[in-house]
């Protein structure tokens, strides 16, 4: 079991996830590095979170590769974000990384979080449609 988290998951920062070890091959299973998309409210709330994986893929709208691998042991290994694979998990499932004896939350860069969530948006195009350039330009 891992340590219980002290503070409650925030937007941004990057955790291990424990996905079900059963869950059916076409999702995510094992432990996992994640970024949280939705802050939860306390530390008995749920938050939504993004897989993250070295495994390599191919330039897709709903894969983002990030600029950077937020995890301290493996800083050169490169990684995407799983744009279409979004969960909801409690917070027990989440653990911070460790390197050299100490607990670190690292935060996504603001440009792979610009990303991320661009490459969110292309992934749930009924749930965020593209807005409208004239729009844009009327609201600045």
């Amino acid at each position: 079991m891992s340590p219980a988290l002290v503070q409650r998951a925030r937007f941004g920062q990057v955790y291990w996830c424990d996905f079900p070890a059963g869950a059916p091959p076409e999702e995510f299973h094992a432990e996992h590095p994640v970024v949280v998309i939705r802050a939860a409210q306390d530390l008995h709330d749920t938050c939504v979170v993004i897989p993250i994986t070295s495994q390599q893929h191919n330039p897709s709208p709903v894969v983002h590769k990030l600029r950077r691998n937020y995890n301290p042991a493996a800083p050169g290994l490169p990684v995407w974000a799983i744009c279409r694979e979004i969960y909801t998990v409690s917070q027990s499932r989440l653990r911070a990384f460790q390197h050299r004896g100490q607990q670190i939350v690292p935060k996504m860069d603001q440009a792979d979080l610009d990303d991320v969530m661009a490459c969110i948006r292309r992934a749930l195009p009924q749930v965020f449609p593209p807005v409208p350039p004239a729009a844009v330009a009327n609201d600045v």
